[in-house]
């Protein structure tokens, strides 16, 4: 993570005169207030969250945790916990924002084209099978009309869906009893499809580990979304499709926070999807120094959560 960080940094560097020269990653660097007066509120949920997370361990059958950072030194693990905040933050709540910006902006661009390119190529398909010359004139008619109805219909389509996107989230963090049952749900259907582990979990595991996502998810979604609403990374007087374009860039880092994940299962990679919207209501509200650090707390406290218990756990099998 930290030489993706490093090359896209370089990459910024070099043409940040050219490509999106109004995005600087350094904007919100910046603290806003005093660090110690602001980093208590923000933190102490998250930490809070972390103890409870790692004291579900007591559930689990594995006593020792052999080849797993649970059974590392805890110095290690402070260490681990001090370069994931640092280099998971530049890189997804700072440098990767402007990568995204990039692949939004290309995506916007290529979109009709790439379903332009997929018309030709059924259309010459549809050709080849019908030699016709009367079928060939009408399948380049309707090739002409579709290219057309493209680029007047679908002028921006990948801020379209942005848009709508965001219309889903907004709906989304909604306080209702419909909006709990579905993050509920989310997190059922994520435990679900990790049938194999499921079948290992304890069941009052799988409760608590529901009944907090859900909790956490209220507490932490709404905060994130609230910021997407109103950007403030965005250029001063950008238009609506422009705003779009940089929202879209965030959520397509939030994407690949979630996709870095994945050794921790789909509960884990859902779980880290939302964990990223509570970081971009830190870093966007109180500057990215506070994600790092709020990011550090949050591991440096799973991990000694876990720690704590299997140390526990080891002494009393050893004692019997």
């Amino acid at each position: 993570m930290g030489l993706l960080v490093g090359v896209c940094f370089l990459l910024w560097y070099l043409t940040r005169n050219w490509i999106f020269p109004e995005f600087d990653p350094f904007s919100y660097w910046n603290m806003n207030g005093n660090f110690w007066t602001n980093i208590i509120p923000i933190s102490i949920p998250v930490i809070i969250y972390a103890i409870f997370l790692g004291q579900l361990d007591w559930f689990s059958n594995d006593d020792g945790e052999d080849g797993t950072i649970v059974s590392e030194n805890i110095i290690f693990k402070g260490i681990v916990s001090f370069f994931a905040g640092l280099f998971e933050e530049l890189g997804h709540r700072g440098i990767l924002i402007w990568v995204g910006l990039i692949v939004v902006y290309l995506s916007n661009k290529l979109f009709s084209w790439s379903i332009a390119l997929v018309l030709i190529i059924i259309f010459i398909a549809i050709a080849v099978k019908i030699s016709s010359k009367l079928v060939n004139l009408v399948i380049l008619l309707l090739f002409i009309g579709g290219w057309l109805y493209l680029r007047t219909i679908l002028e921006n389509p990948v801020h379209i869906i942005n848009g709508f996107i965001l219309e889903i989230y907004q709906w989304i963090v909604e306080e209702s009893l419909r909006i709990y049952i579905i993050y509920f749900l989310l997190m059922a259907l994520a435990l679900l499809s990790m049938s194999s582990k499921l079948k290992g979990m304890h069941p009052a595991d799988i409760i608590l580990r529901l009944i907090s996502f859900v909790i956490w998810t209220a507490y932490a979604l709404p905060k994130g979304v609230s910021v997407l609403s109103d950007l403030p990374i965005t250029p001063p007087g950008a238009d609506k499709w422009v705003v779009l374009l940089y929202i879209g860039a965030v959520m397509w880092s939030n994407v690949k926070f979630k996709e870095g994940h994945k050794y921790q299962g789909e509960a884990g990679m859902l779980h880290s999807y939302i964990f990223a919207f509570y970081m971009i209501y830190i870093a966007f509200t109180f500057g990215l120094l506070y994600a790092i650090a709020v990011h550090f707390l949050y591991d440096l406290f799973i991990f000694g959560s876990e720690h704590l218990v299997q140390v526990i756990k080891n002494r009393k099998h050893a004692y019997y």
